[in-house]
């Protein structure tokens, strides 16, 4: 129960990060004077960053140093990264120093979602219940974002994000003793594991990347654009904020009920139908811009994020053999949540800057869908050998 409440906590505080990032981060920087191709390019930084960080601290934590040994150095580092932003106002400064943030927030979150993967596959948690807990912190940080906005001006979001970070090293220092004291080279027998060998001869796991790059760069112009999009709609920041959360509360029921959908279908055909109504979301936004239908898009976020985040992680422990599992999160990470998105928002950045004004936004979205298209075609290469059990059923057949 403890190890249980641990990682809640982890991830209900670094997650509360992302509603910083994603719902009011690029209204500030359109408040500072950044055109719409700087600020695609300030978010490509934002994604460049688990590209980077996952699957490089991964790597040192197989060869190198321990897990319980990284993580605190990785957040402290990002603490005193974020602090410049604070005053910043100059484009470039502000885009080397947002990046060095979350690269090393992002791996000491790699840290975590491995350890959390592996205790959740041996039945110590379940971890689609302990990270469901990350969008109830996104739920209530954006509520919180769209009072601050209100009172105190867009500015005042800065000081909050810091506060997030302050608060996630706290965390860290109750979920560290569940880290490894030794690197994988260590707990291996002293010799690292080659992970490309491994890895890229697996062609499950490589459509599977592929699966998530096309997933990630999809949500680029969401992700972008969307509440900028949302404000020339001439929705306040709580009707923006409300409508983030709808997606979240979505996410969250998602989050809930995974482990018995898993009772029903394979991981692989999860992912599958995942990226059909990612695709019909898209669509869905292309083709109206009424509020109702906007509002109601938005339930699909817990397929196209969800469902697609949930099964893909769980796949890369069902397709890789042990050695590699925790660096296949790391590339997961750099290819699906960084690659994917850079290229997403190079595309869409190039777009708008095009564009005569935010309205043509829905003609991204376009794009977007035809994108996930590519998607559901990638998905189809994704096989497992074996039919991924919920959790506790796992636990209670080691047991027998």
């Amino acid at each position: 129960m403890r190890l249980h409440i641990h990682y809640s906590l982890y991830y209900l505080i670094s997650v509360s990060l992302y509603a910083f990032l994603l719902a009011f981060f690029p209204i500030h920087c359109e408040s500072i004077g950044f055109e719409p191709f700087e600020i695609a390019l300030l978010t490509i930084a934002a994604t460049l960053a688990p590209m980077v960080g996952a699957p490089l601290t991964l790597h040192f934590a197989h060869t190198h140093a321990a897990p319980a040994r990284l993580i605190l150095m990785l957040i402290v580092c990002a603490i005193l990264s974020y602090l410049p932003l604070l005053s910043l106002m100059s484009f470039w400064p502000c885009m080397f120093f947002w990046f060095v943030c979350l690269a090393c927030k992002r791996g000491a979150d790699s840290l975590i979602d491995a350890q959390a993967i592996r205790d959740s596959a041996v039945g110590k948690i379940l971890f689609e219940r302990v990270r469901l807990w990350g969008s109830i912190g996104f739920l209530i940080s954006s509520i919180g974002m769209g009072l601050f906005v209100r009172r105190f001006g867009i500015a005042s979001v800065l000081y909050f994000g810091l506060l997030v970070l302050v608060s996630i090293l706290l965390i860290a220092s109750l979920v560290r003793p569940s880290l490894s004291t030794q690197s994988g080279a260590q707990s291996s027998g002293g010799t690292a594991t080659p992970f490309f060998s491994k890895a890229v001869k697996s062609s499950p796991f490589v459509f599977l990347l592929l699966t998530m790059l096309f997933n990630s760069a999809s949500h680029a112009a969401y992700y972008t654009y969307f509440s900028l999009y949302l404000s020339h709609l001439n929705w306040g920041p709580i009707e923006i904020a409300a409508c983030w959360n709808i997606g979240v509360l979505a996410e969250i029921i998602i989050f809930i009920v995974f482990q018995r959908i898993c009772r029903h279908m394979s991981l692989e055909r999860i992912l599958q139908i995942s990226m059909i109504l990612t695709a019909l979301r898209w669509a869905i936004l292309f083709i109206s811009d009424y509020t109702p239908v906007i509002l109601c898009s938005q339930l699909l976020h817990g397929f196209s994020y969800g469902t697609c985040y949930l099964a893909s992680m769980k796949l890369v422990h069902e397709i890789l053999p042990d050695s590699v599992r925790d660096r296949g999160l790391g590339w997961l990470t750099a290819v699906g949540l960084g690659l994917g998105s850079i290229l997403g928002r190079l595309l869409f950045g190039h777009l708008a800057q095009s564009s005569a004004d935010y309205t043509e936004i829905p003609q991204l979205f376009l794009i977007s869908s035809l994108i996930a298209l590519f998607g559901i075609l990638a998905s189809l290469g994704v096989r497992t050998t074996t039919r991924l059990l919920p959790d506790s059923t796992l636990l209670q057949e080691s047991k027998q």
